[in-house]
């Protein structure tokens, strides 16, 4: 089994974490998608509802079994030295913090977690947009951000993405994990 650092891609809804983790794949990285758009499309198919909002603790012990899974298989895995997850599981307790539903349950599974870097991505008011499962505003967009800022910084190594460019912000993260201490290039 080889040593995988665990990179998170995270930050306010809208900020472009899934564009930043699209172009990786592109580029040959391996990569974990963002699991709750899914989560949300499907219940939305068969209920014709959406999960987060009538359900959001339900819909939050889905995202974290999930996410969970993603992790466990970043761990034993044994192709790539270095994996990206579009968001990470302390993404689950911020969200449910935001909403005022903290689950002290699953803030305690964290402290067993591993994540080498977090990426935070800030979303701009300039490119951010509504959309099937994105119903926040971009000031809710903004405190949730912080939330995850706060709690990252809290658990883990976090570097603030400062570029708003897509090929600027890949370039910073790619040659920040080049540079790290935590991450050596294969």
């Amino acid at each position: 089994m080889i040593n995988t650092f665990k990179i998170v891609i995270s930050g306010g809804p809208g900020s472009g974490k899934t564009t930043i983790i699209n172009s990786l794949k592109d580029m040959g990285y391996y990569c974990y998608d963002e699991i709750s758009r899914e989560l949300i499309q499907n219940y939305k198919k068969k209920y014709n509802q959406n999960i987060f909002f009538e359900n959001p603790l339900e819909f939050s012990n889905l995202l974290w079994k999930k996410r969970e899974e993603q992790y466990k298989n970043s761990i034993i895995q044994k192709e790539y030295d270095k994996v990206f997850f579009d968001r990470g599981l302390l993404d689950v307790t911020s969200y449910l913090e935001f909403i005022g539903k903290r689950n002290l349950n699953l803030e305690k599974k964290l402290s067993n977690l591993n994540y080498d870097i977090v990426f935070l991505v800030k979303p701009t008011k300039k490119n951010y947009k509504k959309d099937f499962s994105r119903h926040e505003n971009f000031n809710q967009s903004m405190k949730i951000h912080n939330i995850l800022e706060k709690n990252y910084k809290d658990h883990f190594k976090t570097v603030n993405v400062p570029f708003k460019k897509l090929s600027e912000r890949l370039n910073f993260i790619i040659e920040f994990c080049k540079k790290s201490k935590y991450i050596n290039e294969s």
